[in-house]
């Protein structure tokens, strides 16, 4: 539905999908057409090849709902092309202006999704950004123009860890975005294991010095104690502290979590060193995409 749309640069309201295709007939007729339509689309959702579902996508999969598929499943129906073996492959001179898509659609929607934390508030510039892709209209300036004005807000929710529903959404774009992390790890981390967002700091602990109850709760939750760690190293880490979860850490391919490794002690100081790198960080990344156009 959100392909045809764009395809007859229909940027109203939403119909259901039943209103939508009962209200013009012609939009199914061509059976041929509509299965080639179908055929991508399922080639989309499930390669795992990792040409075009890459590990910025599979973040997204966190994403609190399903609007930031849209603009990528319209780029790609539009540019994807069978080759003669009946695999799809997206051309090679479109691969730089897919990854800007990619890059923007993770900032844009992350940004909208802390700030807002409503669906309705991406609608209207998804259906745009759609339209504008396939109409070769400045599609990235819609996303850019958008979220400039959400951007103060943003950076002061990711400051105090208000990140609603994208919280394991903003864990895994900033362990992505360590400048220490292994791209084809990582890929692989989201795409086939099990990911829990791990508690340096954890929840419960004993036989520590460094921390009072008070700080403790201070930090808790916050991006500074918090890390992308794999499901079976996080059981074995358990609520052991600091120096018995290193035990652990040096088992994971999350940068993130080495990075820890070089730390003698788990305290305050550091929680707060390191929640302000990865504010950076994030910083950094939307200043990047912003500059796309």
């Amino acid at each position: 539905m959100y392909i045809c749309r764009a395809q007859e640069n229909d940027i109203s309201k939403e119909k259901g999908l039943r209103s939508y295709f009962s209200s013009k007939t012609g939009r199914l007729q061509d059976t041929a057409k509509v299965m080639d339509s179908l055929k991508k689309i399922n080639e989309i959702r499930y390669s795992d090849t990792g040409m075009y579902n890459d590990s910025l996508w599979n973040i997204l999969e966190s994403y609190p709902n399903q609007y930031w598929r849209y603009p990528l499943y319209v780029f790609l129906h539009k540019y994807l092309v069978w080759k003669e073996d009946g695999e799809l492959y997206l051309p090679e001179e479109y691969y730089e202006e897919y990854k800007k898509l990619v890059m923007l659609t993770t900032a844009y929607y992350f940004v909208k999704g802390v700030v807002y934390n409503s669906v309705n508030t991406v609608k209207d510039t998804t259906f745009k950004v759609c339209a504008k892709i396939e109409n070769n209209d400045n599609y990235l300036s819609e996303y850019i123009d958008n979220m400039r004005n959400d951007l103060k807000i943003f950076y002061n929710k990711l400051e105090s860890s208000d990140l609603g529903r994208c919280k394991r959404g903003i864990i895994l774009l900033s362990g992505f975005l360590n400048e220490s992390q292994n791209v084809e790890d990582f890929y692989d981390l989201i795409l086939n294991s099990n990911i829990e967002i791990e508690h340096i700091l954890p929840r419960k602990w004993s036989d520590n010095n460094d921390w009072d109850e008070q700080k403790a709760k201070e930090v808790m939750e916050t991006l500074g104690n918090l890390a992308p760690f794999e499901k079976k190293l996080n059981i074995s880490a358990s609520n052991e502290f600091f120096k018995k979860k290193k035990n652990s850490y040096k088992e994971s391919k999350f940068a993130d979590i080495q990075d820890l490794l070089e730390l003698d002690k788990w305290d305050y100081n550091e929680v707060k060193l390191r929640e302000k790198n990865i504010i950076i960080r994030i910083k950094s990344f939307i200043e990047e995409v912003s500059k796309f156009i």
